[in-house]
């Protein structure tokens, strides 16, 4: 049991110091210098551009709820929308930082499908950064 507590505690560990690390890379005052100094910085990685940073998430429909997908590469999470397919404004769906999200909808009339669309945008330090992603669509319902 020593050795899975010593397991848990370092894992927390790697979460937090890696976290810590990308919050540093995508500072603006970061350059690839610092990083070399603070030993951050391993041979062939390339800087976090947070203003060019594009999610990639898919979505599909899974047990009675829209399954959505993603990685973070880099960022701390992901800001989620959706809107119904044909309108105009899209809500703000939720903060996620493990995927899959699941996104349970409630038909407006049962048994009547609904066409969905989704998109995201990277998150750090609480903060939107870059592009959004493709927008992705789910007919749930039926």
């Amino acid at each position: 049991s020593a050795l899975d507590a010593r397991k848990t505690i370092n894992q927390t560990d790697f979460a937090a110091l890696k976290a810590d690390i990308t919050r540093q890379k995508v500072n603006e005052n970061f350059t690839p210098a610092l990083g070399q100094e603070l030993g951050i910085v391993g041979a062939g990685t390339s800087g976090f551009d947070a203003a060019n940073y594009k999610p990639e998430i898919t979505a599909s429909i899974t047990g009675g709820h829209v399954d959505i997908r993603f990685k973070k590469r880099g960022a701390d999470g992901l800001n989620l929308y959706h809107r119904k397919k044909g309108t105009a404004n899209w809500g703000f769906l939720a903060r996620t930082t493990k995927s899959p999200f699941i996104d349970v909808i409630i038909l407006a009339v049962p048994n009547q499908p609904e066409h969905w669309e989704y998109r995201a945008y990277g998150v750090i330090d609480d903060e939107e950064i870059g592009l959004p992603s493709d927008i992705v669509e789910a007919v749930f319902g039926g």
